[in-house]
């Protein structure tokens, strides 16, 4: 590793390790999750499927597939799921594995019994697929692998489904490694930003789901590294055609690219205010980016507006369009923004799936100190930002970057806000879901780490990265077999009840397995029950080795962290000096 930084061919493989391991960990997320367990996955899923067998966009009132309806009715499911009030009978993994062995087996057979002709049939029941709401490239993109594996069976087609959303999100990988070598002007670092990001559990839960996260995580992260080349001067203003065309596209993957207008603001002023001589060459292509942007996804957000009544199309938003600006404005002053926070950190950190597992409060607090901490970085790096001005320092933060990255990722904190807002006054709830700002997971990581080395003392920079992935695949080793793996073959339950650190109110835990229910169970037993309700696909040989896959892909990545840590060292040496704190 002595030697990462100078083989250009060196580099490449590394960094491929590392997308081939966000692969491998992604397709075992994706094997070991049951059916539905994925956030909002059997409407996604209905989606996809209607587009197949309609040729037409689903309308909020489209009612899902009789074939998901039916699987609804068989499948063990979610608590959260359960709770939006569908037609009995339904059940929850707790109930499902608390029947004996024969009840067990014949859900699974009237599960794998369901008519093929069923698929293009709608619901019976009123199952409405409330994800009529997304925007439609996903669907569309993954319409066209459906077509393709349409004679399989129920299970292989959701597995397949996963695995190639997957594929589609780990290009966020190498185009992460770029915009992080665009910032940090370090290669080494830029792969222990990469390496970050491919160890987090929950951005696997994210993408190892039917959902069109992996088209918008793909799509925003080369939105931002476009972005930042833009700033490197005016002979980049051309590309401002390519951002235009990835605003569209992420447009049409998702709303939350709404947050992205006013970041791409930032990037015109900061562009001007560096180059205003050449303000006609940064006008105009900056009309051929917005016009771009909106032929491409004008229509969708004329058609939401029209069908919803909110521009966003989302139905929080439509809830409350006959509300004022003004009444909005004094609902601000109710919600309750610590709840909100707290839920937000909880569901980015670590939540296990649409059953909402969660390790300890204590897991939660030391991950949201650091975060404290990375803020208290940033917030003193945007104080020095008033008399920054470039540094010829390696590593140091550039302030066009710098302003480019707090963009992207402000503007989108003030989305969740509204989202908040809204979902207050629809519905009295004051949260929202962390798992979204995978999107900007690399621009996350970067201001994080900037942050971190603000306030660190200067012989811990090079410790900040690998300490921080260790942390976070430890999280994930212990998420997947002590909660996850547990939970979904029926080792443990949701059991206790206790009180939330930040609330009064009472609340179900499902605690970790221990040592002697694996050793009860035995390996047999519990690979069998978590090939329950599996595609023919997966064996017991097939889980095994896909297990052993990810363990590898782990702790490679774990190790590599590690070994960072001495290619920084030697860089530095051969540099003749130690990188100070960040400067701008």
């Amino acid at each position: 590793m002595s030697g990462l930084e100078n083989p250009r061919s060196g580099r490449i493989r590394f960094l491929t390790l590392i997308w081939c391991a966000f692969i491998v960990r992604g397709i075992f997320y994706s094997a070991i999750f049951p059916i539905w367990e994925g956030y909002d996955e059997p409407f996604h899923f209905a989606f996809i499927q209607y587009l197949v067998t309609r040729e037409a966009l689903p309308l909020p009132t489209t009612p899902v597939s009789r074939e998901v309806q039916a699987s609804l009715h068989v499948l063990p499911l979610p608590g959260t799921l359960l709770r939006h009030g569908y037609p009995a009978p339904m059940i929850t993994h707790d109930e499902f594995w608390r029947l004996d062995d024969r009840q067990r087996e014949q859900l699974e057979q009237r599960f794998r019994n369901i008519p093929e002709e069923w698929t293009k049939e709608p619901a019976t029941e009123p199952i409405r697929n409330y994800e009529a709401q997304q925007p439609p490239l996903y669907y569309a993109l993954f319409s066209v692998i459906l077509r393709c594996i349409g004679v399989l069976d129920l299970a292989s087609r959701i597995l397949l489904l996963r695995v190639f959303g997957v594929i589609v999100a780990s290009v966020s990988i190498p185009f992460g490694y770029l915009a992080a070598t665009k910032v940090l002007r370090n290669e080494t670092s830029s792969l222990g930003i990469v390496t970050l990001a491919a160890v987090m559990p929950e951005m696997m839960v994210n993408i190892s789901r039917i959902a069109n996260e992996s088209v918008s995580i793909t799509l925003y992260t080369v939105l931002v590294y476009v972005a930042l080349k833009i700033v490197d001067g005016p002979e980049h203003f051309c590309h401002l055609s390519l951002v235009g065309l990835l605003l569209g596209l992420g447009l049409l993957s998702k709303a939350y690219f709404l947050t992205a207008l006013p970041a791409l603001v930032v990037v015109l002023v900061c562009c001007f205010w560096r180059w205003p001589q050449h303000w006609t060459r940064l006008a105009f292509h900056s009309g051929l980016m917005m016009v771009i942007g909106a032929v491409m996804a004008g229509w969708w957000y004329w058609r939401a507006h029209r069908l919803m009544g909110s521009w966003s199309g989302l139905y929080s938003e439509a809830a409350v369009r006959r509300i004022s600006n003004w009444e909005m404005l004094q609902h601000v002053l109710h919600v309750n923004w610590l709840s909100a926070l707290i839920s937000v950190l909880l569901s980015h950190i670590w939540y296990g799936g649409w059953s909402f597992l969660r390790v300890s409060n204590f897991v939660y607090v030391a991950f949201g100190a650091v975060v404290l901490l990375a803020v208290c970085g940033v917030a003193v790096l945007l104080f020095k930002l008033r008399e920054a001005s470039a540094s010829a320092q390696e590593e140091s933060v550039h302030p066009a970057c710098f302003l480019v990255l707090i963009g992207f990722y402000g503007f989108f904190w003030l989305g969740l806000a509204y989202q908040v807002l809204t979902l207050y006054v629809s519905e009295r709830a004051s949260a929202s879901t962390g798992w979204y700002m995978y999107c900007l997971i690399i621009p996350e990581l970067i201001l994080a780490y900037w942050g971190l080395q603000a306030v660190l003392p200067n012989r811990l920079h090079s410790w900040i990265v690998p300490i921080l992935t260790g942390a976070f695949a430890l999280l994930d080793l212990y998420g997947m077999h002590f909660l996850l793996i547990p939970y979904y073959s029926g080792l443990i339950s949701h059991s206790a009840i206790y009180r939330g650190v930040f609330s009064h109110s009472t609340l179900s835990l499902v605690l970790p397995a221990r040592v002697q229910d694996f050793i009860q169970t035995g390996l047999s037993g519990l690979t069998n029950r978590l090939l329950v309700n599996k595609s023919p696909f997966l064996t017991s040989s097939t889980i095994f080795l896909l297990w052993l896959m990810y363990i590898v892909a782990t702790l490679y990545l774990l190790a590599s962290s590690r070994k960072m840590i001495t290619a920084r060292q030697y860089s530095e040496r051969q540099n003749g000096t130690l990188k100070g704190r960040p400067t701008l």
